[in-house]
């Protein structure tokens, strides 16, 4: 990222809310370094498409990461296998085709 200061998962974690609704993030009580490095949100019991694919609702809060990654400083965002980053978008990779969460790797 161009901006060399890092991320503010609160202030992305309230960016949330004001676009979601209070609902959109599970109750407080994560923490660790791991909590101010990343933001992870839930996307619990969304509905499917008849193939099994991603759900929308976590495709909604990965495009609004994507769209917010500037103004929040995020450098990653991660969901159903996918990973984008700044440098190169959009990709493809090994690890969690069935996640049930989007998660946001905050700018250091």
């Amino acid at each position: 990222m161009a901006d060399s200061l890092p991320g503010d998962a609160d202030e992305v974690r309230a960016d949330l809310v004001r676009s979601f609704g209070k609902d959109v993030l599970p109750a407080a009580g994560s923490s660790g370094a791991a909590a101010t490095t990343t933001v992870s949100v839930p996307v619990r019991g969304q509905a499917r498409t008849a193939d099994g694919s991603e759900s929308r609702r976590g495709w909604e809060i990965a495009h609004w990461a994507v769209a917010r990654a500037g103004t929040l400083r995020i450098a990653e965002v991660s969901y159903e296998g996918r990973v984008w980053r700044p440098d190169t978008g959009w990709r493809t990779e090994a690890g969690e085709p069935g996640a049930t969460s989007v998660r946001m790797r905050l700018a250091q």
